[in-house]
C-alpha cells in the first residue's frame, strides 16, 4: 500500500500493489476509498515502473490551486533512484527530497505518527478474518478490503496524527533541533549488543512468509474476468472499462 499525505492534512488516495500480472475487474469493488488505484508487480512491492506511474498520479491528485513545485519526501529505495524518475518529476512539477538511508523511523512523518495505528488495525482485522473464515490465505479482493478499512480508520479518521508526524519529524515546520532530538533519543535507546530474535518475532516472520500470503492465481483458461495490468496504476473505472 502506497501512502502519501501533506502537512496540512490532505491525503492522496492510496495505491495498492499486489503480486501477479492480472487483476479481476471487481478487485476494487470492496474498497470504499474514492480514487484508490491498484497495480501489480512480481513480488508485490514498488518498482521503478510503478514509481513513474505514481509520480503522475500524485501530481494529478494534488488540487490545482496548490503552487508548484510539489515537494515529495520519500526514502532512498532503489525504485526511486533512476533517470526515468528524474524525467517524470520534471514533467509533472515535482521535486524529490530523499531521506538519509535507514532513517524512515526517525524522519518519515507517516512512520513517526501514522503507520502504527494502520498496522494495528490491519493486524486486528486479519486476525478477525482468519477466525471468522477459518482461512489462512485471502484473495486480492479480500486483502484490498482489509487494507482499505485500515487506511480509512488509521489515516482518514485520525487526520490529526498527520500534522503531528510532520512536526515530530522536524519536517514542517522545518526544525533541525527536532531532528537532532529524535536522533539523540534513538542513539541513547539503541541496543549495542546484537540480541537473538525473541521467539514471538521468529514465529511472526514464519507466519508472514508461509501462512499469511495471497494464494497463487489459478492457472485456468477461459474464465477470465481479469485485466492485464501492463505496469499501469488502475482505478475502479479502468478495471470495469478495460
Amino acid at each position: 500500500m502506497v501512502a502519501c499525505v501533506s502537512a496540512d492534512g490532505f491525503v492522496v488516495s492510496p495505491a495498492f500493489i499486489v503480486p501477479g500480472k492480472r487483476l479481476n475487474r471487481d478487485v476494487l469493488d470492496a474498497c470504499t476509498i474514492s480514487g484508490a488505484k491498484i497495480t501489480t508487480s512480481e513480488a508485490g512491492f514498488m518498482n521503478t515502473c510503478i514509481m513513474r506511474e505514481y509520480i503522475a498520479a500524485f501530481a494529478l491528485a494534488v488540487p490545482l490551486p496548490t503552487k508548484r513545485l510539489l515537494i515529495l519526501v520519500l526514502d532512498g529505495a532503489s525504485s526511486h533512484l533512476d533517470a526515468s524518475i528524474d524525467a517524470a518529476v520534471a514533467t509533472y512539477g515535482v521535486r524529490l527530497v530523499q531521506l538519509p538511508p535507514n532513517a524512515n523511523h526517525l524522519y518519515q512523518p507517516l512512520d513517526v505518527a501514522v503507520f502504527r495505528a494502520v498496522k494495528t488495525i490491519l493486524k486486528e482485522r486479519m486476525y478477525s478474518f482468519m477466525i471468522a473464515t477459518g482461512k489462512t490465505a485471502m484473495t486480492k479482493k479480500e486483502a484490498v478490503h482489509l487494507a482499505s478499512t485500515a487506511w480509512r480508520m488509521g489515516i482518514e479518521v485520525k487526520a490529526e496524527n498527520i500534522a503531528a508526524g510532520f512536526e515530530e519529524a522536524g519536517i514542517r515546520p522545518l526544525s533541525l533541533p527536532m531532528m537532532l532530538r529524535r536522533l539523540k533519543n534513538f542513539k541513547e535507546n539503541d541496543s549495542k549488543a546484537q540480541q537473538p530474535l525473541p521467539s514471538w518475532l521468529v514465529t511472526q516472520q514464519v507466519i508472514r512468509n508461509e501462512i499469511l500470503v495471497l494464494p497463487p492465481t489459478p492457472e485456468k483458461k477461459g474464465w477470465r474476468k481479469a485485466v492485464d495490468v501492463k505496469r499501469r496504476l488502475l482505478t475502479q473505472d479502468d478495471l470495469r472499462n478495460e
